[in-house]
């Protein structure tokens, strides 16, 4: 009899708070955040690296006087615009997945 009925009430009290806190997450949009937070950070880190290859291509081509696809720097600007592109499209087609998802 001792301990045994507190630890019930202390173990529900818990469980009302988390599911209290874990409601009001969402509500605020913590739960999205962290859910997202992955696919946001591959997004970012294609879109800085993309960027930054088309920066280090044109400081080349401005130092040469000339782009010319067909060389290194050429190479490096199509490749900083794939990048830039994939980490559009991705996050385009989040968009659609996740409003898509809120419609149902």
């Amino acid at each position: 009899m001792g301990i045994s009925p507190f630890f019930h009430l202390a173990k529900r009290v818990i469980k009302t708070l988390t599911s209290a806190q874990a409601s009001r997450n969402r509500a605020y949009g913590a739960y999205d955040l962290r859910k997202d937070y992955n696919r946001t950070i591959v997004n970012a880190l294609l879109m800085t690296l993309g960027v930054v290859l088309m920066v280090v291509a044109a400081i080349e081509a401005y130092q040469q006087g000339k782009l010319v696809c067909a060389s290194m720097c050429g190479g490096v600007w199509i490749a900083g615009i794939f990048l830039v592109a994939c980490a559009v499209f991705r996050f385009y087609i989040e968009q659609i997945t996740l409003l898509a998802n809120d419609e149902k």
